[in-house]
């Protein structure tokens, strides 16, 4: 996954660059490397925010909300949801 994250980025293929961080995240929590996978959660983030991809947004949030819940941080999972639903629902 890294290697085809890394052609990703050569290639400026955005949505592709997002879709294996996603991947890559899911690996990661998985494994229960969650700051790892929170920060590949992040950058999907920022891919899908450039995308302009809503429902990328949306996913890469919950998932970054999932993995905080997952290291105790409940206030930080708060946060996220609460800031995607203001995001996403045009608040």
């Amino acid at each position: 996954l890294e290697k085809a994250k890394l052609k990703a980025q050569k290639n400026n293929d955005l949505r592709e660059q997002a879709n294996l961080c996603n991947r890559l995240g899911e690996v990661l929590a998985r494994r229960g490397e969650f700051k790892d996978a929170i920060k590949e959660h992040q950058q999907e983030l920022q891919l899908s925010e450039a995308l302009g991809d809503v429902i990328g947004r949306a996913i890469a949030n919950r998932k970054i909300g999932e993995c905080l819940a997952e290291i105790g941080n409940y206030a930080g999972a708060l946060k996220v949801a609460n800031s995607c639903y203001c995001s996403c629902s045009g608040q």
